[in-house]
């Protein structure tokens, strides 16, 4: 099931820098991350950017959780910003 999700999500270096996003669509998987992180539920985002479906959303939610966990926390754990 969740390779249903990850499937929507690709990456190609000569597309936008490099970093995932969703296949076919312009948005990347930092600014459907941002996008939530904001405030917008699922259906705000469904309804502002018709191009995505909750599939594209749940597949960039898995994609940076499976990508959270393959990464190492800073040595020295201090704030990103």
């Amino acid at each position: 099931m969740i390779s249903q999700f990850l499937n929507r999500i690709v990456v190609d270096p000569d597309k936008f820098d490099g970093q995932p996003h969703v296949r076919g669509t312009h948005f990347t998987v930092s600014a459907i991350l941002y996008f939530l992180a904001a405030g917008m539920t699922i259906e705000d985002v469904l309804n502002d950017y018709p191009p995505l479906h909750e599939a594209d959303i749940r597949g960039a939610l898995i994609f940076s959780a499976i990508l959270l966990d393959n990464k190492t926390t800073t040595a020295d754990h201090s704030p990103l910003l």
